[in-house]
C-alpha cells in the first residue's frame, strides 16, 4: 500500500509517469495522494525524483534517475535541451507528442463539455518534426546567443537550434559577430531570404506570423474547408469578420473564397496591417488598425462568421461580452493556448454550442500547438 505521509523537500521518491502537462511539458506522477510534476520524463518512465516544491495539493520535483524508460522515451538530439528553454518534450517520440497532446485538448474540454455532443477531428501531425521554425527570438550577451534557461534571466548559449530553419541558424554566427547586449529576431521573408531586426516593445510595431509554414498552410486550408462547409448550408456568407487578423493570414483566404461576402480584417499592429494593405487587390477585403476590444465598441459584429486568431493571452472581458451581446452566427476560435481559450469557451458556451474542434502540432518538440473551434449559436 502507498505511503500516505506527505513527502518533504529534498525526499527522493520512486515514481511512475503517467502523462505529461500542457503548460510546461513536465511529466505527471501520483505519490502519496499528491500530484507530483517532474520535468525531461516520458509517459511510462519509472525514475527517482527529489522533492523541490511541497504545496498543498502537489509536489515539484527533479529528475535524478530514470529506473525503467518508458517505450515513448527517445535520445534527445539537442545537446543544450534539458537547460535551455525553448523545447520542452524531445525525450519523447513524436508519434507520443501527438498523443499527449490529443490528451491535453480532452483534459481541458472535459469541464466544460463533458458530455456535448461536438466532433472532434484526428491531430494534424507537422509535416516537419524538426527545422521547421521560420523565425526565432534570441537573446545575445556579447558573442553569445541562445535562449534564458528555464525560469532565469541566464543565458543556455548554443550555436544551432534544431527546431529552426537551417537558413535561420546559418546566420548565427554573423550575429554574434556584433558583439551586443541585445534581444534579436530572425525570420525568413516571403522570398526566402532572412531578415533580422533588434525586437521592441511597442505592439504597434510587431509583425505576427506563424512560425511554421507548411503547418501554417494546412491549418489555413482547414478553415477554409469548413467555411465551405457554412456556405453549403447557408447558401452564403454575407459579412465576415477576422479579429486579431495579423498580415491576413485568413483575412485573404476567406475574402478570396467569398467574393460575395464583406470581409472585414481588424489587427492593432499598425505594421502588420500596412503589410496588409499593399498586398490587398481585393475589392471585398478592408483592414482596419484598431485594438480588438475598441472595435467592436462602435461596430456591430452580428455577422455570419467571426473568425477570431487571438494572441496567447485570449480575448478580453470587453471583447467576450461585445461577441455575447452581438451574437454572430458562428464563431471560428484559433488559439495557441488552452488555458485562455477554455476560459473564455467555457463563457461563450452560454449561448454557442462547440460543433467542432481540431488540433495543429504547430510547434513539434514543445508542449505547445494550435488548436480549431467551431461554435454555434444556439
Amino acid at each position: 500500500m502507498e505511503n500516505m505521509q506527505k513527502p518533504s523537500l529534498d525526499d527522493q521518491l520512486e515514481l511512475e509517469i503517467l502523462r505529461v502537462s500542457s503548460g510546461g511539458g513536465r511529466g505527471v506522477a501520483k505519490h502519496s495522494g499528491l500530484v507530483v510534476f517532474v520535468p525531461l520524463t516520458a509517459p511510462g518512465d519509472v525514475v527517482r525524483a527529489k522533492v523541490t516544491k511541497v504545496k498543498k495539493s502537489f509536489l515539484e520535483a527533479e529528475l535524478v534517475e530514470v529506473l525503467t524508460p518508458a517505450p515513448t522515451r527517445v535520445e534527445p538530439p539537442c545537446p543544450v535541451f534539458e537547460s535551455c528553454g525553448g523545447c520542452s518534450l524531445q525525450m519523447i517520440s513524436y508519434e507520443e507528442q501527438l498523443n499527449q497532446k490529443e490528451g491535453f485538448l480532452d483534459f481541458a474540454l472535459s469541464r466544460i463539455f463533458e458530455g456535448k455532443n461536438f466532433k472532434r477531428d484526428e491531430i494534424e501531425a507537422s509535416p516537419k518534426k524538426f527545422r521547421y521554425r521560420n523565425r526565432i527570438q534570441l537573446h545575445q550577451r556579447g558573442d553569445e546567443i541562445g535562449f534564458f534557461k528555464k525560469k532565469t534571466n541566464s543565458l543556455v548559449s548554443f550555436d544551432d537550434c534544431l527546431i529552426t530553419d537551417e537558413r535561420i541558424t546559418n546566420e548565427f554566427d554573423k550575429i554574434k559577430e556584433k558583439k551586443k547586449d541585445r534581444r534579436v529576431e530572425l525570420a525568413l521573408n516571403t522570398s526566402g531570404d532572412v531578415v533580422v531586426r533588434e525586437q521592441k516593445l511597442d505592439p504597434a510595431t510587431a509583425l505576427f506570423a506563424q512560425v511554421n509554414t507548411e503547418m501554417n498552410k494546412i491549418l489555413v486550408d482547414y478553415v477554409m474547408e469548413n467555411v465551405s462547409e457554412l456556405n453549403t448550408l447557408q447558401n452564403s456568407l454575407d459579412t465576415i469578420f477576422d479579429l486579431y487578423a495579423g498580415a491576413g493570414n485568413f483575412s485573404f483566404p476567406l475574402a478570396k473564397q467569398n467574393p460575395e461576402a464583406q470581409v472585414t480584417a481588424v489587427e492593432l499592429s499598425t505594421a502588420s496591417v500596412k503589410r496588409a494593405e499593399a498586398n490587398n487587390e481585393l475589392s471585398n477585403l478592408r483592414f482596419k488598425a484598431q485594438d480588438v476590444a475598441k472595435f467592436l465598441k462602435h461596430h456591430d459584429v452580428s455577422a455570419d462568421l467571426v473568425l477570431l486568431d487571438p494572441p496567447r493571452k485570449g480575448l478580453s472581458t470587453e471583447v467576450v461580452q461585445s461577441l455575447l451581446a452581438a451574437r454572430p452566427k458562428h464563431i471560428f476560435y484559433v488559439s495557441c493556448n488552452l488555458s485562455s481559450v477554455a476560459r473564455d469557451l467555457e463563457i461563450l458556451s452560454e449561448i454557442y454550442n462547440l460543433k467542432k474542434v481540431k488540433a495543429f502540432d504547430m510547434f513539434p518538440q514543445t508542449d505547445h500547438m494550435e488548436t480549431f473551434f467551431h461554435l454555434e449559436k444556439k
